[in-house]
């Protein structure tokens, strides 16, 4: 798998927790763990994060939740088959019901006595008090943490936001052969359409590398705070297999393209097929559920 651009630079640990990268988790840079998550959620806005000089971070959100209620309202006015009425509606409840999930549950934390070791793969997110279990990232569309207890409803987010792309620009295909028949190309109704078709686009563009990562990190079982560090990837050297790193900045900068996704040093891989089983099926709301898997 092909990694993403990133370009790492030497810096103490206090400087660490107060930087940030321009890119975060999700549009598929490496920002160099948890705690530049914080950093970009809580530091004051840089130049990408204005429109129109507005913060733009707060309302990313509301713009994915207003976005897709209205896209959806407008494709289903287009249908006329109940049928398919039914399933379109169907997709885009079903698409609102995860985000809701995705953004209100507790992603897993536990309580844990101040010795006790935390579990396998949790980690101690910024925005609660006790540890996460199956931590994954922070996401800042709808601000919350992903981990263990909303990772799958975070997927199914990403799963019927493309499928909410590809269906909206076939109904987009289908009305403008319509009006174009009508002979109604420039009605208001073109308008609508129009807008539509760009949202759609553009939807599938945000969307799109979003959803091929996390695809990737679910067939591999690859947690993307386990991503992020570059913990199972390696560099050919001289035909040995040189974990990335153990590079220095300026070998580790020049090489990132080159770096290759090593399965034997996940655990946790057990193959695609079994990956995808345990993540879709793994019994996850248990108190004893430790995310282990």
């Amino acid at each position: 798998m092909a990694k993403k651009p990133y370009v790492r630079v030497e810096q103490d640990t206090e400087a660490s927790e107060d930087s940030s990268s321009d890119a975060d988790l999700e549009s598929g840079s490496n920002n160099g763990g948890e705690s530049s998550d914080e950093a970009r959620a809580t530091r004051p806005p840089m130049p990408d994060d204005l429109l129109c000089g507005i913060d733009k971070r707060p309302w990313l959100p509301v713009g994915l939740y207003v976005s897709t209620a209205a896209g959806g309202a407008y494709v289903l006015s287009t249908i006329e088959d109940s049928t398919c009425f039914v399933l379109v509606l169907a997709l885009y409840m079903t698409s609102l019901g995860c985000m809701v999930g995705a953004a209100l549950m507790d992603p897993g934390q536990i309580e844990l006595d101040p010795e006790e070791p935390m579990p396998k793969r949790s980690h101690k997110s910024w925005q609660y008090p006790q540890p996460v279990r199956r931590y994954d990232h922070y996401c800042r569309w709808l601000v919350n943490t992903i981990g263990l207890r909303n990772h799958r409803e975070f997927v199914g987010t990403l799963v019927t936001l493309i499928l909410i792309g590809f269906v909206g620009l076939a109904d987009d295909v289908y009305m403008a052969v319509e009006l174009y028949l009508k002979g109604q190309i420039f009605s208001y109704r073109s308008i609508l359409l129009a807008l539509h078709c760009v949202y759609s686009a553009n939807l599938l563009i945000i969307v799109g590398p979003i959803a091929r990562i996390h695809a990737g990190l679910v067939g591999r079982n690859e947690v993307c705070q386990e991503w992020k560090n570059n913990i199972y990837y390696v560099i050919e050297r001289d035909g040995v297999m040189v974990p990335v790193n153990e590079l220095d900045t300026d070998d580790f900068n020049e090489n990132f393209e080159k770096f290759i996704y090593d399965k034997s040093r996940n655990p946790w891989d057990k193959g695609a097929f079994h990956n995808c089983m345990a993540f879709w099926f793994t019994s996850r709301w248990s108190e004893d559920q430790m995310g282990e898997f």
